[in-house]
């Protein structure tokens, strides 16, 4: 069905293009690439720059927003200029924020406000079902391996140990190991098994080795990463985008990636059912005895 301009998607046009992403072509992806890349600058350019930006022909670009089911590029630059319009609108909101914020210095506040818009731009390629086809691979593998170097090696640890409190055969491939260690603990893995790889820009050659490993020997991967230009998203089953966040600490995942490993961690337990995670939860704490302080009701 063809959307018209008073009855387009009312889903955010950033989570109308990742939902179709994984179904454009080649020159259509780059399309794409530009505008989720650059929402606020694609808003305001030609189709002819469009075109430019992208490396494809006018004609191309202008058949872009056909293939998202709109009636075509006018309503594309309408619905790229209302998310503008909001952005906008939001800076004007918090003026007295940040007018606070360059007198009595206040990053902490600016910060968790740009988490929070960052949160609401986390979506997969191709759909928001593809949570719920990641949940079921990390719910029925034989074994799930999490994936992370350099800075993702943390998140990959915490994906690990939250994890492993809900199912079993959970293994980190981290930094600790290198390259070699990665590779020898994937000598047995195979489609029986599931990766979850986490992956920010700058990526490192060990990163993009193992993912083509766990490709080579079938290995599902869900990739949690910073775009649908990221080289980690040809290896992928499932892609989960989390917006850049520049900055010299975090130079791309922060709380998004967090959110986006708890939402898959939400979607496994719901698979696995209220009883089989709150059996192994029991055991779990049995275990473990004295070694956590349980807080009082």
């Amino acid at each position: 069905m063809v959307v018209t301009a008073s009855d387009h998607p009312p889903a955010p046009i950033f989570d109308l293009i990742t939902g179709r992403y994984l179904g454009l072509s080649a020159g259509h992806r780059r399309v794409a690439d530009v505008i989720l890349s650059s929402p606020h600058e694609a808003a305001l350019m030609t189709l002819k720059d469009l075109a430019e930006a992208a490396a494809v022909s006018e004609a191309t670009a202008n058949r872009f927003a056909g293939r998202l089911g709109l009636p075509g590029h006018p309503e594309l630059k309408r619905l790229l200029h209302e998310d503008l319009r909001d952005t906008l609108r939001s800076i004007e909101n918090f003026g007295d924020v940040i007018a606070e914020a360059r007198t009595s210095g206040d990053p902490w506040r600016l910060s968790l406000e740009d988490d929070a818009a960052r949160l609401r731009r986390i979506a997969p390629l191709g759909g928001w079902g593809e949570f719920a086809r990641a949940s079921s691979r990390l719910a029925g593998a034989r074994r799930v391996y999490l994936v992370g170097f350099g800075s993702s090696a943390f998140l990959a640890q915490y994906a690990q140990f939250c994890l492993s409190a809900l199912r079993p055969d959970c293994q980190a491939l981290v930094d600790g190991a290198g390259l070699e260690g990665a590779k020898r603990r994937l000598l047995d893995a195979g489609p029986e098994d599931a990766a979850l790889q986490i992956a920010f820009a700058r990526y490192s050659e060990a990163t993009l080795t193992t993912a083509a490993v766990l490709k080579e020997q079938g290995v599902p991967v869900i990739g949690i990463t910073d775009g649908p230009d990221s080289p980690l998203v040809p290896f992928c089953e499932v892609g989960i985008v989390v917006p850049r966040k520049p900055g010299f600490v975090l130079s791309g995942a922060g709380a998004g990636a967090v959110a986006a490993i708890d939402a898959l961690l939400r979607g496994t337990a719901d698979i696995l059912g209220e009883q089989a995670v709150m059996r192994r939860s029991a055991r779990l704490t049995s275990l473990l005895g004295d070694a956590v302080i349980t807080p009082r009701p």
